[in-house]
């Protein structure tokens, strides 16, 4: 089978000839760069170009030689065309988005870019963003290059990854700021619900224009952090009233249009309350799967929630397991989630999160080797 129809079976909670499995397919699955170019170096693999996958995270987009090594089913389809304005000082590396926003890295040992300016923070804001035209996420130029990486991915499962800003209630915070965002939440829904409707229709324009030339697509990653690693970030109640309503409408849109992807839906935290609203809007892929949250074991989402959804991660916790266990404890784990989220399809396998730059080269390898022989 291909990884194409590896990714299809599972997301038709089918087994295939060996689980699915994905590495780099899209921002959450990724790898910082420090630890690829760690890895590559253990492996004694060349030490090729390395550019950042996602700027802000610092991910790096695996390159071919290592996903054929490792037998990785997905190929990341993502855009790289956008309109960045870049400074620097003796201090940091900076650059404003297009949506106005500015981050900024120190260049002693940051590992990111944190936000450090919201183009509508402070009580004017809201006003500003009303008066202040979105910007057009249908041009020609956000879709340069992505044909070429869908025909260079052969067989595998094509993942379209959202570009970061795009999200419905994520780049709300954004453009707001975190506090003055969960302020627009709590005391002005009218508010929140304009900018929440901005970013709806700039996503919307995103996948149009983008779907209408990859034909080849798969997968599409959409994502909105709902929750934290104890629970929720907002009330249940409050995200059913204001925020799931848009999220049935992006899905059922792109799904009107383009009736053969399947949507996977990125939520971290604890977020077992809101997982049957999520089934509701029409998602069909979880990831990632952080079965070590209030909640969230593997065993019990699986039992209730497998029948609807496929769950795209929860081989490994990333933050303890991966950085600090060691290698014998990595394949335990390894074997152990696969155990229970692979029997009867609806998975693919992958770390829970974002391979971190303290991961260990050994704890790598360990994981890639205990993947391999789970399959």
């Amino acid at each position: 089978m291909t990884g194409h129809e590896r990714v299809t079976a599972a997301f038709a909670h089918k087994e295939s000839d060996r689980v699915p499995f994905d590495f780099g397919g899209h921002l959450i699955s990724g790898i910082h760069r420090n630890a690829y170019l760690r890895l590559r170096a253990g492996l004694g693999l060349p030490g090729l170009e390395t550019p950042a996958f996602h700027r802000r995270q610092q991910t790096i987009l695996p390159h071919e030689d290592l996903l054929v090594k490792f037998e990785v089913d997905t190929r990341s389809i993502v855009s790289s065309s956008h309109r960045h304005e870049n400074w620097e000082d003796a201090s940091y590396e900076s650059y404003r988005d297009e949506f106005g926003a500015e981050w900024h890295r120190n260049k002693e040992g940051g590992l990111y870019f944190d936000l450090c300016k919201s183009p509508f923070a402070g009580e004017e804001g809201l006003e500003l963003a009303r008066k202040t035209p979105a910007p057009d996420w249908s041009e020609p130029f956000r879709t340069q290059g992505l044909a070429e990486r869908s025909a260079a991915a052969g067989t595998a499962c094509q993942v379209l990854d959202l570009p970061m800003g795009l999200e419905v209630q994520d780049g709300c915070f954004f453009l707001r700021g975190y506090m003055d965002f969960y302020m627009d939440l709590a005391a002005d829904e009218e508010g929140a619900a304009f900018l929440m409707d901005r970013q709806l229709e700039m996503q919307l324009a995103w996948w149009n224009s983008a779907l209408a030339k990859l034909p080849g697509i798969s997968v599409l990653r959409i994502g909105d952090d709902l929750g934290d690693q104890r629970s929720t970030l907002i009330d249940p109640e409050q995200y059913r009233r204001l925020i799931k309503p848009r999220h049935a409408k992006l899905f059922s849109t792109i799904k009107k249009a383009f009736p053969a992807v399947s949507i996977l839906f990125h939520c971290d935290g604890a977020i077992r309350e809101l997982i049957p609203d999520l089934i509701e809007t029409g998602i069909d892929g979880l990831n990632p799967v952080q079965y070590t949250l209030p909640g969230m074991d593997a065993a019990s989402l699986k039992r209730d929630f497998g029948a609807d959804l496929t769950f795209w991660g929860g081989a490994l916790d990333t933050q303890t397991v991966l950085p600090k266990g060691s290698p014998a404890e990595i394949r335990d784990e390894v074997r152990r989630n696969i155990d229970i989220l692979a029997p009867g399809g609806g998975f693919v396998c992958c770390q829970t999160h974002i391979i971190q730059s303290d991961v260990p080269t050994e704890n790598l390898i360990a994981f890639f080797e205990a993947v391999d022989a789970c399959r």
